[in-house]
């Protein structure tokens, strides 16, 4: 009796629970690294912010020891913020540069039941992501609470949100209510989409000339940008055409990889792009070791590495056998190195190891 994150291929197929021992979570959302943020609601104990990991397990409904905020209680994962009286939903990453610096490379928190919205900055406590702060600062406030049935005052209720191609938010919000209002026989209590921006930068001209063509017909840099863009739909686009383009494109990744210049999600998602264009390959194998194995490597190429060598030890027509170095990041001074490697044997199901 415990709610879960499962993922599985894109046709529906090789489902899984990733993590377990939550109650009622409401969304999850991830960074530039693929580190996961996300908010779950409790009865009486008070919400949740919790980073997600494979094989976690959060603490509800758990088999044979139960803590809802795991500090101190090794079968369950803590809290990544002090716990709140409200009622967490949406939740996404904001690493565009339309906000102050303040709120740039941060998780936005919706709290519906506060009608606010909070700036979760992450900082590293070993290998668990926690707020920067004991809880993470108010953002935007409707001015005034509710009860769960009902509230007053301005319409913010504030649930899903995500940023646009243009850098601005992009809230959605409940009416004041639970169910239609009704007066003189109209619906007088709307929900709302509110856009929130920075008056003194400018947003995202983001559509080009180049929107207007095919993916096919592309450069390669444009696809590179589109995969460090705020919108998921433009990442996942922009790597199934690099993808399609084949082996001709590894070169060009790998060059870019080497840019000082390049944005963490570039980053990321050009590795994952590398990592997925030659399944099979051996040769493919030995760079992503060599690139974990690294020390002087961006701490980022190390992650990435590691977590492609999983998804590609655990593809169905390939032996589930890990790279015989990789054992030597069990030993590696970075806890979140450390950790990673733990993950990729729980994964790949090594008995070896």
């Amino acid at each position: 009796q415990q709610g879960g994150i499962l993922r599985c291929d894109p046709d529906g197929r090789h489902l899984e629970i990733v993590s377990r021992g939550f109650r009622n979570p409401w969304d999850i959302a991830f960074d530039d690294q693929f580190n996961w943020l996300g908010t779950d609601n409790d009865q009486t104990q008070g919400d949740k912010i919790f980073a997600s990991f494979f094989g976690a397990q959060f603490g509800w409904g758990h088999a044979w020891s139960y803590d809802w905020i795991g500090e101190n209680h090794l079968p369950t994962v803590p809290a990544s913020a002090k716990l709140f009286e409200g009622s967490g939903t949406g939740v996404i990453h904001y690493h565009a540069e339309q906000f102050p610096p303040e709120y740039r490379n941060v998780f936005f928190v919706n709290d519906w039941l506060r009608r606010e919205m909070y700036a979760f900055r992450p900082r590293w406590d070993g290998a668990l992501m926690r707020c920067d702060q004991e809880f993470p600062p108010v953002f935007a406030h409707a001015g005034g609470g509710r009860s769960m049935p009902a509230s007053s005052g301005r319409v913010f209720e504030p649930t899903d949100l995500e940023v646009g191609p243009d850098g601005a938010l992009y809230v959605l919000s409940w009416g004041h209510a639970y169910g239609a209002t009704i007066k003189d026989g109209r619906q007088v209590d709307l929900g709302r989409v509110y856009r929130i921006r920075h008056e003194a930068s400018p947003l995202i001209r983001w559509q080009g000339e180049h929107r207007r063509q095919p993916r096919q017909e592309w450069t390669l840099p444009q696809l590179l940008a589109d995969l460090g863009s705020s919108v998921g739909a433009w990442r996942t686009d922009a790597q199934a055409e690099l993808l399609r383009r084949g082996p001709p494109v590894r070169e060009f990744l790998l060059n870019r990889l080497q840019d000082s210049e390049i944005s963490m999600a570039e980053q990321t998602w050009a590795l994952w792009t590398f990592g997925q264009l030659s399944p099979r390959d051996s040769a493919t194998d030995q760079e992503l070791v060599r690139r974990a194995l690294d020390a002087g490597a961006p701490q980022n190429v190390r992650l990435q590495s590691i977590r492609i060598l999983a998804l590609r030890c655990r593809r169905p027509d390939r032996e589930r056998s890990l790279p015989k170095e990789l054992p030597q990041l069990l030993h590696d001074g970075e806890p979140r190195i450390r950790h990673e490697a733990v993950l990729v044997i729980h994964q790949t199901d090594d008995k070896s190891l």
